[in-house]
């Protein structure tokens, strides 16, 4: 995985904001330099090749702040707030937090981001979107929402497959935040309403200390209200668990599609991104329990047509889970070695 994760510290902004259009060009050329040095997919299991891109929509905008401003807007809008959705058509709602230069700087980022994705897509290139702070997240949610929408379509030029289409752009799910599974039980059913694939990135999370303290000084905390991350580790542990069986089990429901029922069709996809051993043997069990995986010489023999909607990641140089999976799994792809 290529990560190009930087952001900017709280409360920071360099003058005169904007976009910074140079990481963007970066990014998109890094995407077109990546392709050439991955291997091509098998023939046999569709076009999506093992490399992974990760970008954070902080780190390409000179004021993060927007991103607040742009998720309040959000929350205050009245069809988000009767449980509907704004039109594709429509970025972000017009709203007393969001200025006409706001709105203008909100589009740039949003046709960035779509350069970046169609690159992605031309290449046949897995792009993840982090998560960040839970207040800037409202608005990345909306940006990955239209990228999803429109770059993880199934194309009339896909090759026949046997299995769904896998997706190119992925969201990232931070599960130490108690709405984790509501928000990805959301997205799967807007992407199977509207036929998209579903692209989906676990973490556990890494802001912990920041939204405890943004709590505290709430009048929700006052209140009583808890904090919008779990209370222990232990909960965040069975929400992390919890959501990457239910998009096990949905790979499973997709990958027994045959003939007809699987051509062209949208699909799931996962990048399981953790240093915790417990929940990846679990993940592969299940995979193994529900006929996707099986042990052959003391290994763990997984279905080809998990290639390219399945993927583990970690961070780079710290505590490793490559060799263990190695040891446990012959043909799983594992090519992430980064992540938040």
């Amino acid at each position: 995985m290529l990560n190009y994760s930087a952001e900017a510290p709280l409360g920071s902004a360099k003058s005169g904001g904007g976009i910074d259009q140079a990481a963007m060009t970066e990014i998109t050329n890094a995407v077109s330099q990546a392709a050439q040095l991955t291997p091509a997919a098998a023939d046999s299991v569709g076009t999506i090749k093992p490399a992974l891109f990760a970008i954070k929509l902080s780190g390409l905008i000179f004021d993060a702040s927007i991103l607040a401003r742009a998720s309040l807007a959000l929350a205050s809008d009245s069809t988000i707030a009767r449980g509907g959705r704004l039109s594709s058509s429509t970025l972000f709602p017009q709203s007393p937090e969001l200025s006409s230069e706001d709105h203008e700087l909100l589009d740039k980022l949003y046709e960035g981001l779509r350069k970046v994705a169609s690159e992605a897509q031309t290449h046949n290139l897995r792009l993840l979107v982090d998560a960040e702070q839970s207040w800037f997240q409202p608005a990345i949610d909306r940006y990955v929402d239209l990228l999803s929408e429109e770059f993880n379509k199934v194309r009339p030029a896909t090759p026949a497959s046997s299995a769904p289409s896998a997706p190119v752009v992925y969201n990232t799910y931070q599960c130490y935040l108690r709405d984790a599974p509501t928000r990805i039980a959301a997205a799967l059913a807007h992407a199977d309403e509207h036929g998209y694939s579903f692209g989906a990135k676990l973490v556990r999370g890494a802001y912990q200390e920041s939204e405890r303290a943004r709590h505290q000084k709430l009048p929700a905390f006052e209140a009583g209200v808890p904090c919008v991350v779990w209370g222990s580790k232990a909960e965040t542990d069975k929400c992390y668990d919890e959501c990457a069986a239910l998009l096990e089990k949905r790979l499973v429901h997709d990958l027994k599609k045959q003939g007809d029922a699987a051509l062209n069709e949208a699909g799931v996809g996962v990048v399981l991104a953790s240093h915790n051993g417990t929940s990846m043997k679990r993940f592969l069990e299940s995979l193994r329990d529900d006929g996707l995986a099986k042990e052959e010489d003391g290994r763990l023999a997984v279905d080809e047509r998990l290639r390219g909607r399945v993927a583990f990641g970690q961070l780079m140089g710290a505590s490793s889970l490559s060799l263990p999976l190695s040891l446990s799994t012959s043909r799983l792809p594992r090519r992430a070695t980064a992540a938040d």
